[in-house]
């Protein structure tokens, strides 16, 4: 068995050279992506590979197997042999375990068709904490006489617009008339179409549920993804009850309208001293909005230790702490003398 594949998978990396990056996607959910296409991380150099630029690309739904995440590495430019790994981190800061691929002279890219499945990104194991999807990718060059270790860490985030939006809907009766209570929020938004909000179907005998509704609209040329976070306050403006919807608002030459339910009429109508307080229901919105996938770069840092520097650092602290007794003792010291000075000075002028 070839030496180096023996040593990465023994884990056995004393003398290897290493390079990891972590890249993490914030408000993944947001991103909408058809199958097929791809989001691309920032690019990096492996300082020990030469001067190859390299990338990660994630396709949210998949390149050609359906139902899984698809991840692979890109170099760019003159490359040299390597091995790699790719992971996804846990909401417990572990990382699942990744399978061990390799690049050489010729590779331009490798990578996971089915590196998670859609099944398990939102299973048990919590692999999106805060919305946020953090891939690992670790590249190694073995048998150096200098092992080093590099660790590259990148975010991203998929742009999007947040709302925030009391809304008090007065005089709210129960009655066999359905009714439909409407605002206009369309000022909230610089560049979003028009943009209405309402609340309907209050009548004894319509729908089993009130429902919320959002209006957008004609937008030709953009679409726009929506997560609303609806909640009721009662008089104290407490949280009692949230309903939470999304939508794909596509590409559309006409208005759309999108609702979902929002609470029950039994559970409305059976508590209005709750929920319904002097006839009034007060709604607290939380409206998010993406557009067209756009990722934004927001922070980007690196770190380097060698061997050498390691011992460098540990030599420079103990340096520090030597110092630190040094002065310490002098100050020690000092004090003793002067304490010896204040005493035979009061035994010298206690002597008159």
């Amino acid at each position: 068995m070839n030496s180096k594949k023996s040593n990465l998978e023994t884990g056995e990396l004393k003398e290897c050279q290493e390079f990891t990056f972590t890249w993490s996607i914030h408000n993944y959910n947001f991103c909408t992506l058809e199958e097929d296409k791809y989001i691309e991380s920032p690019e990096f150099v492996v300082d020990f590979l030469g001067d190859a630029t390299w990338c990660l690309w994630l396709y949210p739904k998949g390149d050609y197997a359906r139902g899984f995440v698809s991840c692979y590495l890109l170099a760019s430019g003159k490359v040299f042999a390597c091995y790699f790994t790719l992971s996804i981190r846990k909401s417990n800061g572990e990382f699942k375990e990744a399978d061990k691929m390799s690049f050489d002279e010729h590779c331009t890219e490798n990578g996971c068709s089915e590196f998670i499945s859609h099944e398990e990104l939102n299973g048990p194991d919590v692999f999106l904490l805060n919305d946020t999807f953090t891939i690992q990718c670790r590249i190694f060059k073995m048998d150096t006489d200098v092992p080093s270790s590099v660790n590259c860490y990148a975010d991203s985030r998929i742009k999007i617009l947040k709302l925030n939006y009391d809304w008090t809907l007065k005089d709210i009766e129960v009655s066999n008339q359905n009714s439909d209570k409407t605002t206009d929020i369309t000022h909230c938004f610089g560049k979003i179409p028009s943009l209405k909000m309402h609340v309907l179907n209050f009548g004894f005998f319509d729908e089993d549920a009130i429902h919320f509704k959002l209006e957008m609209g004609a937008r030709e040329e953009r679409f726009y993804f929506v997560v609303c976070l609806i909640h009721v306050l009662d008089a104290d403006g407490r949280v009692v009850h949230s309903a939470r919807g999304d939508h794909l608002f596509k590409h559309s030459k006409t208005t759309e309208h999108w609702n979902f339910p929002l609470i029950s009429k039994d559970k409305l109508y059976l508590n209005k001293n709750m929920y319904l307080p002097k006839g009034r229901l007060t709604l607290r919105c939380e409206i998010s909005f993406s557009s067209d996938n756009q990722l934004e770069n927001f922070n980007y840092r690196k770190t380097y230790v060698t061997e050498t520097k390691k011992t460098d650092v540990l030599e420079q602290d103990q340096d520090v702490y030597i110092h630190h007794i040094l002065v310490e003792l002098d100050r020690y010291i000092v004090i003793q003398y002067i304490d010896q000075l204040n005493k035979q000075t009061f035994a010298y002028l206690s002597s008159y």
